[in-house]
């Protein structure tokens, strides 16, 4: 997020993230739960297993103002959410926070012996703060650029445009369709999939969709 690796700084977005992890909280294997709790809107909350007996519960939210205080925000959503699940739960280690940045723009990535990937060129998804695929796959694609200089011989300037390119045609339409999607989940449209999903068809295209943000 604070990379000075960066060739320019370009507008920006925050997303805040805070979670904390517990031994012996009944789970679903291989289940990761997503809850659109009103306080996080757009953003949510979530519980995935890491090991047969652990969980990591989180939240993800806006703080355009720096007024909302994290720890207070998630010791809500874990009392309104996960309370009767933790009873008998163990914490395991500190909660920890982070900020996670943005950008509908997908640019301004290169400069004279430099790609930049992943956070640092703010390519984390807008509406899930998920940025573990973008990081790896735009640092695949700067790894075939340098070996297109070195190896085949490619001007720089030339093996930059490309990267830029092929990071605008990996991202710029799931970051654009995350941002609609924020939009959605602030209307009832949310509510009606949440009933609609029990059904097998709808189901399977919501996770489709999901898949492919």
């Amino acid at each position: 997020t604070h990379c000075k690796l960066v060739p320019e700084r370009r507008p920006r977005k925050i997303i805040n993230a805070i979670m904390g992890w517990w031994d012996n909280v009944p789970f679903r294997s291989n289940f990761l739960e997503m809850i659109f709790d009103p306080e996080t809107l757009p953003y949510y909350g979530w519980l995935f297993p890491e090991s047969p007996t652990r969980v990591n519960i989180g939240i993800t939210y806006e703080d355009p103002n720096g007024k909302r205080n994290a720890r207070d925000l998630f010791a809500r959503f874990l009392d309104r959410q996960y309370k009767d699940r933790l009873k008998n739960a163990t914490q395991v280690g500190a909660w920890k926070g982070h900020p996670v940045a943005y950008s509908y723009h997908v640019e301004g990535l290169t400069s004279p012996g430099r790609f930049v990937i992943g956070e640092s060129g703010l390519l984390t998804h807008p509406a899930t703060a998920e940025g573990i695929y973008q990081g790896m796959r735009s640092g695949m694609l700067a790894a075939e650029s340098v070996r297109d200089i070195i190896v085949r011989g490619i001007p720089e300037t030339t093996a930059m445009r490309e990267y830029e390119r092929n990071i605008k045609a990996a991202f710029h339409l799931s970051f654009l369709g995350g941002g609609l999607f924020r939009t959605l989940v602030k209307t009832p449209l949310l509510d009606w999939l949440v009933k609609a999903s029990e059904q097998p068809l709808v189901k399977t295209a919501t996770a489709r969709m999901m898949a492919q943000m």
